[in-house]
């Protein structure tokens, strides 16, 4: 889990365990990515389980692949901004936290920073290295 604002984390569905959440005082999940429950299973043998009552959670399904319908996308980001406007600490994930994930958050940085992409992109970069975009690159920079 890396933090990327005082109330905002980007990080894996490894991240999203409710022990590492309390851990980093997280209260919201925002979970961009269709196959956290799939692919946690079939690493650990169990399903991810959250709290309601200690966790708020979104899912919004984005594949990792340029074709995600582009409501989609923004459904993500605008979930992201109403929960830091409402106070929240959050972790934002997909599967490696390295693609989806980075994407919103980059989306969403440059918005509220009227900051280019390209500039986020490379301030996460140095964050967190992993982040590396992938398939969600070309649909980010195509856009600005």
């Amino acid at each position: 889990m890396t933090k990327i604002r005082e109330n905002l984390y980007l990080g894996s569905w490894n991240s999203a365990k409710p022990e590492e959440l309390k851990k980093n005082g997280i209260t919201a999940v925002l979970d961009v990515a269709f196959d956290t429950q799939i692919a946690y299973f079939e690493y650990h043998h169990e399903p991810l389980v959250y709290h309601p009552d200690e966790f708020r959670r979104v899912s919004i399904n984005l594949g990792d692949y340029q074709d995600n319908k582009p409501y989609m996308k923004d459904l993500a980001i605008q979930t992201l901004k109403a929960m830091l406007y409402n106070g929240e600490k959050v972790l934002v994930h997909c599967v490696a936290g390295a693609s989806r994930s980075v994407y919103v958050v980059v989306r969403l940085l440059s918005e509220l920073e009227g900051r280019s992409y390209h500039d986020v992109f490379e301030e996460i970069q140095k964050l967190r290295p992993i982040g590396l975009l992938g398939p969600m690159e070309g649909p980010l920079f195509a856009n600005k």
